[in-house]
């Protein structure tokens, strides 16, 4: 009983094991072009324009208390 559980959950791990492996063969083996046409149009669309960059200081309030050394 015992040998044919483990079987049977070893076979189930290698089948999908073997199919995920194809999967991503087929996925990689694809044509570009076939693949830009599943992507999401905005994945393709222009990038949007980036925030201003942080500050290097923080801006820390008036009043505020002191943390860090310093």
């Amino acid at each position: 009983m015992m040998k044919e559980l483990i079987r049977s959950v070893v076979a189930m791990v290698l089948t999908f094991i073997v199919s995920l492996s194809l999967g991503v063969a087929l996925y990689y083996l694809t044509p570009g072009k076939a693949r830009a046409q599943t992507e999401s149009p905005a994945a393709t669309s222009t990038p949007r324009p980036t925030t201003a960059a942080p500050s290097p200081t923080p801006q820390v309030p008036v009043g505020a208390p002191r943390t860090g050394r310093g």
